[in-house]
């Protein structure tokens, strides 16, 4: 085994004294950076839309959190939060109403304030009571996520609109159309 190192070695030397290069070709570099640039598209085409998923799953989970929240809300209260109020009143205190104030019964129902955003860090949109129906009519209220970019509508499945009336998601007192005035 040593001499094969040796003679490896002595070849190398002789190699290069007599003017010939050790080393690789520009041609054989490229093909390697031909290659490396494939893989990297294929990673990039196979995992690019994972972050965008998690976003959309993220914010479905946060519509969930804040209808439930909404419901604790409402059986602290006798009433859904209203329009002026928004989601702010299920963190911050100063956004109650006077007639919860003059009670005395409201209750922090968020961990974070990072619960009023959605995944894309944008606030979500409140509407109470509800501005959008579903079969049997308008619901209570309406909690929506305008998606990646932010606006009314979408073309793709992460910019489309999120509410808390999407099918997979819709429970709770969001989730059913408004009895009456409520």
């Amino acid at each position: 085994m040593q001499n094969n190192i040796c003679k490896s070695l002595l070849s190398r030397r002789t190699a290069r004294g007599l003017g010939a290069s050790v080393g690789f070709s520009l041609i054989e570099l490229l093909v390697v950076l031909v290659i490396l640039g494939i893989l990297a598209a294929v990673a990039v085409v196979e995992f690019g839309g994972q972050a965008d998923d998690a976003k959309v799953k993220a914010t479905k989970a946060s519509i969930g959190a804040l209808e439930n929240a909404v419901s604790m809300f409402k059986l602290s209260n006798g009433r859904i939060p209203t329009e002026e109020e928004g989601l702010r009143v299920l963190y911050y205190e100063d956004a109650a109403g006077e007639d919860i104030k003059a009670n005395g019964t409201w209750k922090k129902l968020l961990q974070k304030p990072t619960g009023l955003k959605d995944a894309w860090g944008k606030d979500f949109i409140y509407q109470a009571p509800g501005q959008l129906s579903g079969p049997s009519g308008t619901f209570a209220y309406d909690i929506i996520s305008y998606g990646s970019d932010g606006k009314v509508g979408g073309e793709d499945k992460y910019s489309k609109d999120l509410s808390n009336h999407d099918t997979e998601m819709a429970a709770g007192e969001g989730g059913a159309p408004a009895a009456g005035g409520e």
